[in-house]
């Protein structure tokens, strides 16, 4: 299945090609309909090596409405590498790319997603650096217990 190459690709741990992991197979994308993101993953399944560069212009180019949906469903595997590489493809100039990211840094934890986190404040982005700090301050806060009541 092209999630499966495009896992095995991200460094996802699968072993075998019909063994999708759990948080992927639940997505959407796999039990679609829409033949349009069906021949995404299909392109997936045929291109060789390394193939973020090239699917990520593909799918900026031709696929663009599919962004959340693809993307998503890969973070939700929690795999490092694959999240680092939706990290370094995201190009934080394009307001949908951007807001996409803002939404995985929402649904990240700051002590289990350290390193995710880490990556994006690397993009220098202010809006991206400040959302990171927001999320750092809410997860310390948390943490802290309250003091004596006066």
């Amino acid at each position: 299945m092209a999630s499966t190459v495009l896992l095995a690709r991200g460094g996802g741990q699968v072993s075998s090609k019909n063994q999708e992991p759990p948080a992927f197979s639940a997505g959407e994308c796999q039990n679609s309909k829409d033949q349009k993101l069906l021949a995404f993953l299909q392109h997936v399944d045929t291109v060789p090596g390394d193939c973020w560069p090239e699917l990520v212009g593909e799918l900026r180019e031709r696929y663009p409405e599919y962004k959340t949906q693809l993307v998503v469903p890969l973070w939700k595997t929690g795999d490092k590498m694959l999240r680092l590489n939706v990290i370094r493809s995201i190009d934080v100039n394009r307001d949908d790319e951007r807001q996409l990211l803002q939404k995985l840094i929402r649904q990240s934890h700051w002590e289990e997603d350290a390193l995710e986190l880490q990556a994006v404040r690397r993009t220098g982005h202010d809006e991206l650096v400040n959302a990171v700090e927001r999320k750092r301050g809410r997860s310390q806060r948390r943490t802290q217990k309250p003091g004596p009541h006066n």
